[in-house]
């Protein structure tokens, strides 16, 4: 009754009402009065209601962990598992009619277990710890790495300009034209990328707790060709998303509440108690990426080994929008590096 609010619901007055078999067994009953208790229960995060148990122990004659003595454990070792395949290719042309070029392509896939977005590979855990979501089947955090980009093309280039002394234009120019037309070089550098990739993830303690489940997948019924048509910029009322909206509910969530109705459209769903997700990682890629940085640079000999020079830097020249995402998540929104929280009210 206290869970369901309904003091109807007994077994000799509902079949479809079960007596409780495990709470009874933990401390003050599993304190089901707790606001507390209540709510994760009601949100499905039964792994974060044993960790509440075990923290404050709690779990009376129920045996939750394999070692009752332990707690949260680090378990260090060379556990973790990466791949890396590429094609690259570079061009280069040394200085030729004052053309000095660079360009180089790289086409790749990088795949891992153990990216810097899983829970304990931040700047300020020492433990330095990138935990598993479940260590009997470590496979379900194997998928591309959360910094993979399957197209990456970098082109940098300077150019003398042919104008001065030694060049083709004022080239019998000296002193003070010299000084005027010579010397200028132009320079610049170009990115063309794929975007690092997004994973839609339900971060709730279902299967872990919370601080191991930042990439925990959510659920879903679509393929990844289906889930591949709804991404792309999408601009409604005024907001950008990457994500098609006509799967998000109008509080701005990716999935409707743990328990309830699913709404009309919803295609991304929670995860159960004790469940994971059926999605892989990071099957979304992100906004390619396009930047055009140049600069003007003027050099004036002085004497034979001193030289002056101004130089100007223009970034990002052509003025182009680069949209930069984040980890989406169904239900939370836009977290972080790699991950999108479906049930946030931000999502996509």
């Amino acid at each position: 009754m206290l869970l369901t609010g309904n003091a109807a619901c007994t077994p000799a007055q509902n079949a479809g009402c079960q007596t409780l078999t495990v709470f009874p067994n933990l401390v003050n009953g599993g304190s089901l009065n707790s606001a507390a208790v209540r709510n994760l229960l009601l949100n499905g995060a039964v792994a974060d209601l044993a960790r509440r148990y075990v923290t404050l122990g709690q779990t009376g004659s129920v045996q939750i962990l394999p070692n009752p003595n332990m707690g949260i454990l680090d378990l260090l070792g060379n556990l973790g598992e990466s791949n890396y395949n590429a094609l690259q290719v570079e061009l280069r042309r040394r200085y030729s009619h004052g053309l000095l070029l660079q360009a180089n392509y790289t086409f790749q896939k990088t795949l891992d277990n153990i990216s810097p977005g899983n829970a304990g590979l931040n700047s300020e855990d020492q433990t330095r710890v990138a935990p598993f979501l479940d260590n009997l089947n470590q496979h379900l955090d194997y998928g591309r790495a959360d910094y993979d980009q399957t197209h990456v093309f970098n082109l940098n280039a300077v150019y003398d300009l042919p104008f001065g002394k030694g060049k083709s234009f004022f080239n019998g120019s000296g002193g003070a034209v010299d000084r005027l037309v010579g010397g200028w070089q132009l320079g610049g550098i170009l990115r063309i990328n794929t975007g690092t990739p997004l994973t839609i993830v339900d971060p709730r303690g279902t299967l872990n707790r919370v601080g191991r489940s930042a990439n925990q997948t959510a659920v879903t019924d679509l393929t990844n060709a289906q889930i591949s048509d709804l991404i792309g910029i999408f601009n409604q009322n005024g907001i950008v998303y990457y994500i098609n909206p006509s799967v998000i509910n109008t509080n701005g969530r990716g999935a409707a509440p743990f328990g309830q109705p699913a709404f009309p459209g919803e295609v991304f769903f929670d995860n159960g108690p004790g469940q994971s997700g059926t999605l892989a990682r990071s099957t979304i890629n992100g906004p390619l990426f396009t930047q055009l940085d140049m600069s003007l640079t003027k050099s004036i000999r002085l004497t034979e080994k001193m030289r002056f020079q101004i130089r100007a830097d223009a970034f990002n020249v052509l003025n182009h929008t680069n949209f930069l995402t984040g980890i989406l998540t169904p239900g939370l929104g836009l977290g972080g590096t790699g991950n999108t929280i479906f049930n946030s009210p931000t999502f996509g």
